[in-house]
């Protein structure tokens, strides 16, 4: 025992050089660690306030006239998110021609569904046999908890004589210039 105390007491200065050492190493893994799991609370955190919306997976068409030519579109959007969102405006069109269904601003709360009818839009050749026409729908929304930062929701589809086609979708966050 009295040899033990001796050698600590000898060599006391460089225990407390290897002690700070290894109590450095020790803070810095803490510090390094923490920083790590801020990082993905942050991440947690930013995709739970964040608004998700679904389109209906088809576009129902509503035909208004005989011949098959003059429709309205009506889609469902669901809000698959956890928050809240606004529904802020839809742009809707088809060969080029706008059938928007005005702006009107709503609230979706989670698992929530509302209907959207565009205007009426006649397509004369879209009765001709195998004539397909363009068409695109554009979603804007935001959190009601953030309703500054902006999103939308785009799908491009085809519409035929008597049925409709999905193309692609596209999902992100509206950049302010």
């Amino acid at each position: 025992m009295r040899r033990m105390l001796h050698f600590l007491n000898e060599n006391s200065g460089a225990i407390q050089a290897v002690t700070v050492v290894i109590l450095l190493f020790v803070t810095w893994w803490y510090a390094y660690t923490t920083m790590k799991m801020s990082s993905v609370m942050q991440n947690q955190f930013n995709q739970s306030t964040q608004p998700f919306l679904s389109i209906s997976s088809g576009i129902d068409r509503g035909v208004l006239d005989n011949d098959l030519k003059s429709i309205q579109l009506i889609f469902s959007l669901k809000n698959v998110g956890q928050v809240p969102l606004v529904y802020s405006n839809a742009e809707i069109e088809i060969k080029g021609v706008s059938i928007n269904p005005g702006t009107v601003s709503l609230v979706l709360f989670p698992d929530q569904t509302t209907s959207i009818y565009s205007n009426l839009v006649s397509i004369p050749t879209l009765n001709d046999l195998g004539q397909e026409e363009q068409g695109k729908i554009k979603i804007i929304f935001c959190s009601s908890l953030n309703p500054d930062k902006k999103y939308y929701f785009e799908r491009y589809f085809r519409l035929s004589k008597s049925d409709t086609f999905i193309d692609k979708e596209n999902y992100g966050e509206l950049k302010n210039d």
